[in-house]
């Protein structure tokens, strides 16, 4: 039959085809009946389910119900966002190994979709019986990855007919996902702007802000101690686009929110800017003392802990400060301004990653209000003379056989322990630090001065 088709300038051609030069391509077996019933079925559950207002966890449920397997849903690095309340199945799960020490999904060592025979190393610690009943999809919107969809079965591997529905389920938890990012921004938006006048001091009186935290479910009214948490690296220097920046804040934030909610729920956690996400915890009174500062301590190491993870899945390192206690919400811009002084003075102690308290930083604090320049390294260098900038071993050892021996009182013995140094070394190396510094055994002011240079030296090394 012959074939018409319009030409570039308008026309009509028609071309001559004959039965041979037709081809047919094959058309390709399409889904079974059976598997497209139960999509819609799923599709039309989850549908209603968003629509009558239910939440991630409950799009969970529905969607173990479809498919006869245990579901949870997590962020894009690993984090679970929402389960099904099968607690064997979720169980099953944490057997699997698929979860590190914090609980969260091991996303880079999970592909998405139908998987194929796993690896040499997993099948030698156990894990080829396995490999196959837990399954991992994306839930993605507009191109936007927003999370994983992750499916565990007890005694079956799943196949394409699962993985089927798990797409289909993803498209419509990327709605409730969607939905609720939508929501907590403005909430989050609402609860910075209150956080934030906490934190300049010009949100009111205690009073006041007492009952305006209550309304945010924050409790203000104990005494408290501000935490600082700021990543680390500049997203814009390594090439990241604003959206992608926004995206490392937000799941840095996010991360904070969800652990610290699991252990203090009450407590204020919001992201400001790109980088920094401010705490607010509470601290709880002890019968000794240093009693509060060791409680508030082990729970700001679980949290930062949890935090980091156990590597993988595309977390930045971040350092953390911890302020002073504040007794009313009068003395939290104060703490703030700890916490970062914190956070800044223990990244150039002791480099990135830190977690440091002010009440730990000393005559840092001082030393950090000082502008580097020609007259910090006069001072170093008039003190500690050759030693200050030598960067050989043997001037790193000199220096911190003389900072042992500051710390000690000048107790060869306990300087000798300490560094694992025989005795005899300790007593020849005070005779080349006195010939180089000076009669320092003998010279309580040029001790005072060679501890405040050895400290300038620290923080100029990091």
């Amino acid at each position: 039959m012959p074939r018409m088709v319009v030409a570039r300038d308008g026309g009509v051609r028609t071309l001559a085809t004959s039965p041979a030069s037709r081809v047919i391509a094959p058309r390709a077996p399409g889904p079974p009946p059976e598997l497209l019933a139960r999509a819609d079925a799923l599709h039309r559950h989850l549908l209603d389910t968003v629509i009558a207002g239910g939440a991630l966890s409950d799009l969970c449920e529905g969607i173990a119900q479809h498919v006869g397997a245990a579901l949870f849903a997590t962020t894009t690095d690993g984090r679970v966002l929402a389960t099904c309340s099968d607690s064997v199945g979720l169980g099953t799960a944490e057997g699997y190994g698929c979860f590190d020490r914090t609980g969260r999904f091991l996303v880079e060592q999970e592909p998405l979709g139908v998987r194929s025979t796993p690896s040499d190393q997993r099948s030698a610690r156990g894990d080829h019986a396995t490999w196959r009943r837990r399954m991992v999809v994306s839930i993605t919107a507009d191109n936007h990855d927003l999370g994983r969809l992750i499916a565990v079965t007890r005694d079956r591997d799943l196949d394409l007919m699962d993985l089927h529905l798990l797409e289909r389920a993803a498209r419509i938890a990327a709605l409730a996902l969607t939905k609720d990012q939508a929501i907590a921004r403005v909430e989050t938006k609402y609860r910075a702007e209150f956080l934030r006048d906490v934190l300049v001091g010009r949100a009111g009186d205690q009073d006041s802000v007492i009952v305006h935290a209550e309304a945010l479910e924050w409790d203000l009214s104990d005494p408290v101690a501000v935490v600082v948490a700021e990543i680390d690296t500049d997203e814009g220097q390594l090439g990241l686009d604003q959206a992608q920046v926004e995206a490392v804040h937000r799941r840095f934030a996010a991360a904070w929110s969800r652990v610290v909610r699991l252990r203090a729920p009450q407590a204020p956690c919001v992201g400001f800017g790109h980088r920094e996400v401010v705490t607010v915890l509470p601290v709880i009174a002890g019968s000794r003392a240093g009693q509060e500062d060791a409680a508030l301590m082990r729970l700001l190491g679980e949290v930062v802990t949890s935090v980091r993870g156990a590597g993988g899945g595309g977390r930045r390192s971040f350092s953390t400060g911890v302020s002073r206690v504040a007794a009313t919400t009068a003395d939290i811009p104060r703490a703030y301004e700890d916490a970062w002084s914190a956070v800044t003075i223990g990244r150039r102690l002791h480099g990135d990653g830190t977690l440091q308290r002010f009440e730990d930083l000393g005559v840092f604090r001082l030393l950090a209000l000082i502008p580097e320049g020609s007259d910090v390294d006069r001072f170093i260098g008039e003190v500690l003379g050759s030693l200050a900038f030598d960067d050989s071993q043997e001037g790193a050892d000199l220096r911190l056989t003389l900072a042992a021996l500051l710390d000690t009182d000048l107790n060869i013995a306990e300087t000798a322990r300490r560094l694992q140094y025989h005795y005899n070394t300790v007593r020849y190396r005070v005779a080349k630090l006195e010939r180089g510094v000076g009669p320092f055994t003998q010279d309580p002011e040029l001790r005072l001065s060679l501890r405040l240079a050895l400290k300038l030296v620290a923080m100029r090394d990091h």
